[in-house]
């Protein structure tokens, strides 16, 4: 039986403080992407740069993933949590400082395709890939907890980014940026642990008392102790299947992150207005993920995912057939659909795979995974920008975004997660 590796005692479940730790790492990462929307047209008009050409740097920094999330995989597995955001936040500070100086096109795409990318993926994938070795139990409800850091970037972080490009400019903000994102480092020194055994407990706060070795890796499950390898993973059908899920799901949510702001004020929207209402999506986004994570432990992962996908298909839908500020509804009503069902949708992502490959090299599977979700995040703004190059409109763009949304839930169906669930 596997005995903690500390007797230092706790009067609470550390567990706890991970998943405040991992939701906290989680905002202030995704809040770089979620921000990009404010930060886009204030480049591309200063530097003279086409819509296409402005979001290159941060389609690289989906494309470079390909190779990021592996190797943060491999990292997380190896030196575990703790060392793994430090660095991640680290390479992060590093690369939005760089970005406020940027002049040409070519250091923004590497500035923000290497550093950015990079901090990212190591911040990403901890602050998520831990928590199943805390909880084994009620994952959808403790990642649906982590995954409302996915809410509170649109809520506090894209009107106050937008705040401060309007008072000291964009090269001023990434600067301010970097110092918020520095804060990681020494929260992640002191309070992140890698196992319950770490601080003298067990998965989910319980006494083990009576279980082997193999239960306490996988919930009591049944499982092997050291779960599914890498190498076994890429043999199953199930993974393929949520690789190209995660393809058509990431290229649908970044068409939204990236030109939803660009689309509105291309039709008339006033951009404070515009920063306000998808700002007011974060809310819906926050309800969203909860729930989400929660139902999914009741009715079932591929349930909640298509329940997610239909309201975010309905939003933009709507919003690609956006005309102008008289038609305020559309937009309001685009927010929320897509904020509660892309919110429904997010714990999941990495629920469904713990569902299936959950062990001691969950963190490279899980990398491997996201490899899908790198392609779609380069392949979603180049093509979105493409296309309003040539056509003058977002609204195939986002026609594009809801048929992705689609084949993505299509997919998860195919994985079938709900058949590892019954073993």
């Amino acid at each position: 039986m596997l005995q903690p590796r500390s007797t230092f005692p706790f009067p609470f479940y550390y567990g706890w403080i991970v998943v405040g730790v991992s939701s906290l790492t989680l905002t202030l990462a995704w809040s770089v992407r979620v921000t990009f929307t404010a930060f886009y047209p204030e480049m591309v008009e200063d530097l003279g740069w086409s819509s296409s050409s402005g979001t290159l740097g941060y389609s690289f920094s989906w494309l470079l993933l390909i190779v990021f999330f592996p190797i943060s995989g491999y990292l997380f597995d190896r030196f575990g949590p703790r060392r793994t955001v430090a660095m991640g936040a680290s390479v992060l500070v590093a690369g939005l400082a760089l970005l406020s100086t940027v002049t040409s096109l070519w250091a923004y795409i590497l500035y923000f395709g290497l550093f950015v990318g990079f901090g990212l993926s190591l911040l990403l994938l901890s602050s998520v890939a831990v928590l199943p070795r805390w909880f084994t139990r009620r994952k959808g409800r403790i990642q649906g907890i982590v995954a409302t850091g996915y809410a509170i970037g649109p809520i506090i972080l894209l009107p106050l980014m937008t705040h401060f490009i309007s008072s000291v400019g964009w090269r001023g903000s990434f600067l301010i940026f970097s110092s918020i994102i520095g804060a990681l480092v020494p929260i992640a020194l002191l309070f992140c642990r890698g196992y319950p055994q770490d601080v003298g407990q067990f998965p989910d706060g319980r006494s083990v008392a009576g279980e082997s070795s193999e239960e306490w890796f996988s919930g009591g499950q049944g499982q092997e102790s050291l779960g599914p390898t890498l190498h076994a993973a890429l043999g199953t059908a199930s993974f393929w299947f949520l690789a190209v899920s995660f393809f058509f799901g990431v290229i649908s949510y970044n068409i939204l992150l990236v030109h939803q702001m660009a689309h509105a004020m291309d039709v008339g929207f006033d951009k404070a207005l515009s920063a306000r209402v998808f700002g007011m999506a974060g809310f819906f986004t926050f309800a969203g993920v909860v729930a989400g994570g929660a139902l999914s432990d009741r009715i079932g992962r591929e349930w909640v995912f298509s329940g997610g996908s239909a309201l975010a298909i309905f939003g933009l839908t709507l919003f690609a057939f956006l005309q102008g500020p008289d038609e305020t509804w559309k937009i309001v009503t685009y927010a929320m659909a897509t904020g509660l069902g892309f919110g429904f949708r997010l714990p999941l992502l990495v629920v469904i795979p713990a569902d299936i490959f959950n062990g001691q090299s969950f963190g490279r599977i899980l990398g491997s995974l996201n490899m899908g979700s790198a392609l779609g995040g380069f392949a979603g703004p180049i093509v979105a920008g493409f296309l309003f190059d040539i056509l003058e409109s977002y609204a195939l763009a986002f026609a594009l975004a809801a048929v992705s949304a689609a084949l993505s839930a299509f997919l998860v169906w195919m994985a079938a997660p709900r058949k590892y669930r019954r073993l």
